[in-house]
């Protein structure tokens, strides 16, 4: 189906076949079953594109870093919270390169306080938080019968917690925001 101005159509063909056939300066593939017009995106949350009218539409993870990279080529400045500092440095360096501010800050995300500090550290420096994107995860490749149950804790801490722990820092403050 095809969703434009408010009416749906059907196509007779693949998105395959139509993402060929569309400007990619224009139109980006963020899931196997949604291409979206990219100036239509309003924010990257979670595990959707949230589109200027509101709907939201869902994002793959494997097409996650393109979309990341549409939004910092629209002049999205970024701050990066991560434990690896050598990734964050290197990420830090690459929205740097393409001529946009990025604060790096090492801290577990799973840390409830630590996500005030950096959420009012950032608001300070910038002014205003305009969108957030909880990405962090943490996997563990042992059974269920083998996984400890501190390593358990500490994947939901990191792929739950985190999240929490985040919107409720960052939400009170774009909330307040004059937009």
């Amino acid at each position: 189906c095809l969703h434009v101005g408010g009416k749906t159509r059907m196509l007779r063909e693949s998105l395959a076949s139509l993402e060929l056939r569309l400007d990619p300066r224009r139109f980006a593939r963020v899931h196997r079953s949604a291409i979206v017009q990219i100036d239509r995106i309003r924010e990257l949350h979670g595990d959707e594109v949230v589109l200027r009218d509101g709907v939201r539409v869902a994002v793959s993870r494997r097409r996650r870093p393109a979309i990341e990279g549409l939004l910092r080529s629209r002049g999205y400045d970024i701050a990066l919270v991560d434990l690896l500092e050598t990734e964050m440095a290197r990420t830090k360096g690459e929205i740097e390169a393409k001529g946009r501010k990025a604060l790096a800050y090492k801290a577990d995300v799973a840390v409830f306080g630590r996500a005030h500090e950096i959420a009012e550290d950032v608001a300070e420096r910038w002014g205003r938080i305009d969108f957030l994107l909880n990405d962090a995860g943490a996997s563990n490749a042992k059974g269920i019968l083998e996984i400890k149950e501190e390593e358990f804790d500490r994947t939901i801490a990191v792929n739950l917690k985190s999240c929490f722990n985040y919107i409720h820092a960052i939400a009170p403050i774009m909330l307040k925001q004059d937009d």
